[in-house]
């Protein structure tokens, strides 16, 4: 420093010199001035320019922290974005997968889509990155243009440094989100996994599937020719139907000729029927009378008691309501059909109602002339008192006629709640049905241990087990149809069962059986 201020003040003493030469000597005084002051300004801008260069290089490094780990960050809330979309349309796919799997090859066009764009997007990433890199080249030069700057970032070096501290601080809760989203990433990428095997087994499956195309149209083309072949025997079959046609027509006027010869056939027969009918008249004319010369051989018949009254319908007397008498019980009266029969039980058309109580059945309902039930307790005594034929006619809506006939038909008492106690041996086409319900005890609606009367809406013999296959006192349907299996029903009416078909005419009948000879 003496060194300098010397040299500053000779240079003074020789301003003051001669004019002209000033400026010769000023510029000798200011080389020698910085000559002389040359070695400390070079060391003082040495460390200045050593300090700026430490403190440039700092920030320049932990710029490049902060934007690589801001990089980090954004990137790992891309990717992880990126594999949600990824695996909401893996999901997608496989929902596509399980619900169309004819539709592969349209899905496989969207994925391809779905991959360009994922390509269009990390191009533009890439656009972005290459961005990103020109902005720190910019920053680089923005930096060499710092220089005039140097002594004010001096200063802000300690504001840097403290904010340098909060960002370290940042950084760590970064790293630590980092750390967060790299975990997030794994399930991500395993959940990817699981998927992409799901895909995998789908595309077997749809694999599986072509196959089964391919062999489904060669059986088509198969039965396409087996088409062909058929066309062939079709046209042919057509010329045969056409000459039996020609055939047909020769047949129809021979039907037609034959047709003039049985109406003249059915004429003949007419005025057969017309005499069958008044010799019908005359013969019923004829039984009358001998039934009245009956009456009247025998007075006693015409205020008849209890003594002279029978036990059953008398044979060969016409249809009608008699009195009888059976030993345990007063006289009481009963439809009569011709040849001795009695008749129990009638359904015609469903004016009574049959779904009744104990003490109805045992005493018996209805209208005779109608629909009516006889009792059970007459039925146990008529029964017990000989043995009875039993005779069951049964009609459909489409007019179907069939019988059942059992040949030692006998119920037991009230004590024994009116059991089916035998039937004998059955005849008849209308199917053996009741034969399951022998040994079956009565069920009424109060009476009804086995809920059969319950589920068929009527009362009957029915087996304790599964109740059995006919009931002839459930509902009376008009249409011959009911969709409860609650109707009229007799198992065997058709093979098999259908229990939906509810008869339409019931008549029950018994007479004493013959004594064989």
């Amino acid at each position: 420093m003496k060194t300098s201020g010397f040299m500053v003040i000779i240079c003074l003493l020789l301003l003051e010199g001669n004019v002209a030469e000033k400026v010769t000597m000023l510029d000798q005084c200011t080389g020698c001035f910085f000559s002389a002051l040359q070695p400390l300004l070079g060391l003082e801008f040495q460390e200045a320019a050593d300090d700026k260069n430490v403190a440039k290089d700092k920030i320049h490094s932990l710029e490049l922290t902060i934007s690589n780990l801001q990089s980090q960050l954004l990137n790992s809330g891309t990717e992880i974005k990126n594999k949600e979309e990824h695996i909401n349309d893996l999901r997608e796919q496989i929902q596509g997968k399980e619900e169309q799997m004819n539709g592969k090859d349209e899905q496989i066009k969207d994925l391809i889509k779905q991959i360009q764009g994922k390509e269009e997007q990390i191009n533009g990433k890439d656009e972005q990155i290459k961005d990103l890199s020109k902005q720190i080249q910019g920053k680089g030069e923005q930096m060499n243009g710092k220089d005039e700057q140097i002594k004010d970032l001096i200063k802000q070096i300690q504001g840097k440094e403290e904010q340098i501290n909060g960002k370290d601080e940042q950084i760590k809760d970064l790293i630590k989100q980092i750390q967060g989203k790299d975990e997030q990433m794994n399930g991500k990428d395993e959940q990817i996994k699981d998927l992409s095997k799901q895909i995998q087994g789908k595309e077997e499956q749809i694999n599986g599937k072509d196959e089964q195309i391919k062999d489904l149209i060669k059986q088509i083309q198969g039965k396409e020719e087996q088409m062909n072949g058929k066309d062939e025997q079709i046209k042919d079959l057509i010329k045969q139907i056409q000459g039996k046609e020609e055939q047909m027509n020769g047949k129809d006027e021979q039907i037609k000729d034959l047709s003039k010869q049985i109406q003249g056939k059915e004429e003949q027969m007419n005025g057969k029927d017309e005499q069958i009918k008044d010799l019908s008249k005359q013969i019923k004319e004829k039984d009358e009378q001998i039934l009245l010369a009956k009456i009247i051989d025998q007075p006693s018949q015409t205020n008849p008691t209890a003594e002279n009254l029978p036990d059953t319908c008398p044979r060969g007397c016409p249809n009608g309501i008699f009195q009888i008498k059976v030993r345990g019980i007063d006289p009481f009266e009963v439809p009569c059909d011709t040849s001795g029969w009695t008749v129990i039980q009638r359904r015609i058309d469903g004016s009574v109602d049959f779904n009744r109580k104990w003490e109805a059945y045992k005493e018996g309902f209805g209208d005779m002339r109608g629909e009516f039930f006889i009792g059970l307790e007459k039925l146990h005594l008529m029964t017990a008192a000989q043995p009875q034929e039993l005779y069951i006619e049964l009609r459909d809506v489409n007019g179907t006629y069939r019988h059942a006939r059992y040949d030692n038909f006998s119920v037991g008492s009230e004590e024994e709640n009116f059991i089916l106690k035998s039937l004998g041996e059955y005849s008849g086409n209308a199917g053996d049905s009741l034969r399951i319900h022998e040994g079956a005890k009565f069920a009424t609606l109060d009476r009804d241990i086995v809920r059969c009367v319950f589920r068929y809406d009527g009362p009957w013999w029915f087996k304790r087990a599964n109740c059995g296959i006919s009931s002839l006192n459930g509902i009376y349907y008009e249409d011959g149809t009911t969709y409860k299996a609650n109707g009229i029903f007799w198992g065997h009416w058709t093979i098999p069962a259908d229990f939906h078909i509810s008869l339409t005419f019931v008549k029950i009948t018994i007479r004493p059986k013959r004594p064989q000879t």
